[in-house]
């Protein structure tokens, strides 16, 4: 079986699925991450194959009043 874990790349987003990936890598299933890079060595550790997710643009929040832009 094929399973593919697709996160931001946050701790809070990998960190959690980790104990999962594990558990499905140890009962043979096939696991694929894609993830940011900083995530790489704790994603294949926990037996997935990593993959590159492109970084998202910095955040940069509009506010809706425009006396403040």
């Amino acid at each position: 079986m094929g399973i593919l874990f697709v996160t931001l790349a946050g701790h809070g987003h990998v960190t959690p699925t980790l104990a999962v990936v594990a558990e499905l890598a140890a009962r043979g299933a096939e696991v694929e991450y894609a993830t940011g890079a900083e995530h790489a060595e704790a994603v294949t550790g926990a037996g997935a194959r990593w993959g590159e997710l492109p970084a998202l643009p910095g955040f940069r929040p509009v506010t809706a009043n425009p006396i403040d832009e």
